[in-house]
């Protein structure tokens, strides 16, 4: 550490025990008095800043210290590792000074603003600092906000250095302008017990000069240490400074900010994290909950894929898309309330084969209150509401919509976001096992057999894998990049952005035989069964899906042939009567198949199960 010394304003270097000093606070303003320039010697008195240099050095030699620390000239910012190590030992430089001076140089400067003829030795008693202290630019700055709050005695001076008063004496009106509670102002609390979302209110009207600073300034805030890295912007040190507080912290009010305004069209997904900390302008009130709201087992993860965490969901009520969720966080409205108001946010899962979601609708933020909560009717689809007041809802004076969702669980799920999401890639194609056996179905069998399910190739789209004779099942393999390469197919008329109608890709023969222990057939039952691919139905947003989905249906006929043509003059209506997604079986059974997910050629693809259940279950 560097000190100046406040006899001879020259510098010297401290490595292990360091003296009593104090420090200064101020804006950067023309022609300081830098390291180089303090080092070339008697020119550094013909700058500008150089006034201001000598202020505080003789105020802190008034005050009995021989050492003062003002950051224009104790940092050689020629060097980056010594700027790097600078920034981030800060905010514990500034906490350790026994003393600092915040020098306001846009106070006092009118006549009627301060009377700068007033003696410099006033009690503090005596101080009525006028309007302009509020007014002051030294409040809108980035750095001066961890000055303001690590050092435990700080005093205030106009820019004649006569005093304003300290932060203890200011402490309301100080209050009142930066809306940091006077208790963290005079260390009445610590502030590890301070919500990140509020600290980053704190910092949501401040500004910097070099945008990366916006995030640099808060390393101490959030006891935090990082590289500079100058020329990334601010977006991407801010995105840092947030994941490296996250290696440590579970405080999920760092998720509750929002835009201003509604996002553009083209970029209806947002991660989880803000861009810069004006996103939480009105998130000074959100608090970590008292009571604990959910059984975690999974620490929060910044990894390739995005943010991996562990969020409570919620379905969002009457989504038939089923991708729509609201986000619960352990952070609650701080309304001095033994329960508080929990705070949501919207996810929209952007997969069917992996845990990924987005952020969606950032320009809100929910209050829930014993599962209820509400939202303006405005950025609601009208498909949505229509059935939302078929079912009996109104919407309420105001334009709000009420709503109320089914109880958060206990154990929350593992997911994640990335920084910028996007929608998912699709799978290569779809197989069956031409056999599969299930057994121990008492209810059905009479607990003596077996029901064997064999399906068969009536078309020319499957292709049969796999030897009968080895130990593997074969299987049938419905090919997308064949259906894409014989044109059955456009190359992208299955992706996500592209597919807007249920699609018929291929069908199979599936014969059904129980059999009892003695070989005898008990009886037998055949039906085809079509598969494709579907987009999701819209949801209640708006919102462009992420993915697609496969679909079967089970549908009588003659021949494959016959049922193909019949369900593509329907359109793919997989519902019409002679189609059903479950096929009655005797004894009360019923059959269903279900979409798994596989791999086949080193690649993702899905698998179709067959089950077979009882059809009052």
């Amino acid at each position: 550490m560097r000190l100046l010394s406040t006899h001879s304003r020259k510098l010297k270097e401290f490595n292990a025990e360091i003296p009593k000093y104090a420090i200064l606070s101020h804006r950067w303003e023309d022609e300081e008095v830098t390291f180089d320039a303090l080092k070339a010697g008697e020119d550094a008195k013909n700058l500008k800043g150089y006034r201001k240099l000598r202020g505080a050095a003789r105020k802190a030699k008034d005050h009995g210290y021989d050492w003062i620390w003002v950051d224009t000239c104790c940092i050689d910012k020629s060097s980056s590792a010594e700027l790097s190590e600078a920034i981030n030992s800060m905010f514990q430089w500034y906490k350790d000074a026994d003393m600092c001076y915040a020098y306001l140089s846009d106070v006092g400067v009118d006549g009627d603003d301060y009377a700068s003829s007033q003696p410099s030795q006033q009690s503090d008693s005596n101080v009525r600092p006028n309007g302009r202290l509020k007014a002051s630019m030294w409040f809108t700055r980035g750095w001066t906000l961890q000055e303001l709050i690590a050092p435990l005695q700080v005093k205030f001076y106009d820019r004649h250095w006569q005093r304003l008063g300290t932060k203890t004496t200011l402490g309301d009106q100080i209050a009142e302008v930066t809306n940091i509670p006077v208790d963290v102002l005079q260390g009445g609390r610590k502030l590890s017990d301070v919500s990140a979302a509020a600290k980053m209110s704190w910092a949501s009207r401040r500004i910097t000069t070099r945008p990366e600073d916006m995030a640099y300034c808060l390393l101490g805030l959030f006891d935090v240490n990082m590289p500079l890295l100058y020329g990334e912007g601010e977006e991407k040190a801010f995105m840092r400074l947030q994941a490296e507080f996250l290696r440590y912290s579970d405080d999920e009010t760092i998720y509750a900010w929002k835009l201003d305004s509604a996002p553009p069209l083209e970029q209806p997904y947002c991660g989880m994290l803000a861009t810069s900390p004006q996103l939480f302008r009105h998130s000074g009130k959100f608090v970590k909950p008292q009571f604990k709201s959910r059984v975690e087992s999974h620490a929060t993860e910044v990894t390739n894929r995005g943010l991996h965490l562990e969020v409570s969901l919620v379905p969002f009520p009457g989504d038939k898309s089923g991708s729509v969720f609201l986000a619960v966080l352990q952070c609650v409205r701080d309304t001095h309330d033994m329960f508080g108001c929990c705070v949501a946010i919207l996810l929209q899962r952007l997969s069917g084969l992996e845990k990924q979601y987005a952020r969606i609708a950032p320009n809100f933020l929910f209050d829930m209150w014993f599962r209820t909560f509400q939202l303006p009717s405005a950025i609601l689809a009208q498909a949505y509401l229509g059935d939302y007041e078929k079912d009996g809802g109104k919407i309420e004076d105001g334009g709000n919509v009420r709503l109320r969702t089914r109880d958060v669980q206990p154990e929350g799920e593992l997911i994640f976001v990335r920084p910028v999401p996007r929608p998912s890639e699709t799978l290569s194609g779809i197989y069956v096992y031409e056999h599969t056996q299930i057994t121990a179905l008492p209810w059905l069998t009479k607990g003596r057999g077996s029901i064997d399910i064999t399906v068969h190739e009536e078309g020319s789209s499957w292709q049969t894998w796999g030897e009968s004779t080895l130990a593997q099942n074969p299987y049938w393999w419905l090919s997308f990049q064949d259906l894409y390469e014989t044109r059955r197919l456009q190359a992208t008329e299955l992706h996500v952005s592209q597919l807007r109608k249920r699609v018929m890709m291929g069908c199979l023969r599936v014969q059904l035989t129980c059999t009892l222990h003695d070989s005898h057939e008990f009886w037998t039952r055949s039906t085809y069964m079509v598969v494709g691919m579907e987009p999701l139905p819209p949801n209640p947003f708006s919102t462009p899906p992420g993915y697609t989905r496969p679909w079967y249906a089970f549908a009588s006929g003659v021949d494959a042939e016959t049922v193909i043509k019949r369900f593509s003059g329907s359109g793919g209506n997989r519902d019409s009567p002679e189609t059903c997604t479950v096929l009655e079986l005797p004894n009360v059974a019923v059959l269903e198949a279900r979409f798994t997910f596989g791999s086949r050629f080193s690649s993702v693809c899905y698998k179709v199960d067959f089950s077979i259940r009882h059809s009052r279950v």
